[in-house]
């Protein structure tokens, strides 16, 4: 008899043997809700870890020893459409590590036909060939952020002058 607790060849990890336990007992995952959407600028309450991480930092300015960095493997289909129909999507960030260059060239083709602003991080990968208009790409995670954050800001209008109103 094995033991179930021991690593499987099968899966990847714990959510994959999981996955397939459920999947085995006939127990199915809730269909989707859509995601609400709030009013611009409506304010949202912060979770309670999301006012404790606050608490800390205020605390503690800078530490960043309650960060827990992790990464997961998604599976399935890769929807932009449902982030282009979003009106709250602003921009579309996409973090990985390098694609193969024909799962690359698609992802990179569906996300400049979204018609939205995409920031493409293949992480390691050369994406200097890439020029579109609606594709910027980052190397890095903080500059794909840096950059998602100075597309989603609102446009000032610019007077003859020069100035911003």
């Amino acid at each position: 008899m094995t033991d179930p607790a021991a690593p499987s060849p099968d899966f990847d990890d714990a959510f994959d043997v999981l996955s397939h336990l459920l999947d085995e007992a006939g127990v199915a995952a809730p269909a989707e809700a859509p995601i609400p959407t709030r009013a611009d600028h409506a304010t949202t309450p912060m979770s309670f870890s999301q006012e404790l991480i606050w608490l800390l930092d205020r605390a503690t300015p800078g530490l960043t020893a309650y960060n827990t960095p992790v990464a997961r493997r998604l599976r399935g289909p890769l929807d932009l459409k449902a982030l282009e129909r979003d009106p709250a999507t602003q921009v579309i960030v996409l973090v990985s590590k390098p694609p193969s260059a024909v799962v690359a060239a698609n992802v990179l083709a569906r996300a400049q036909a979204t018609g939205k602003p995409v920031v493409v991080a293949f992480l390691g990968a050369d994406l200097a060939r890439v020029t579109s208009p609606t594709l910027r790409v980052a190397a890095t995670l903080a500059e794909a952020a840096d950059i998602a954050v100075q597309l989603a800001k609102p446009r000032q209008p610019v007077d003859g002058f020069g100035a911003r109103h």
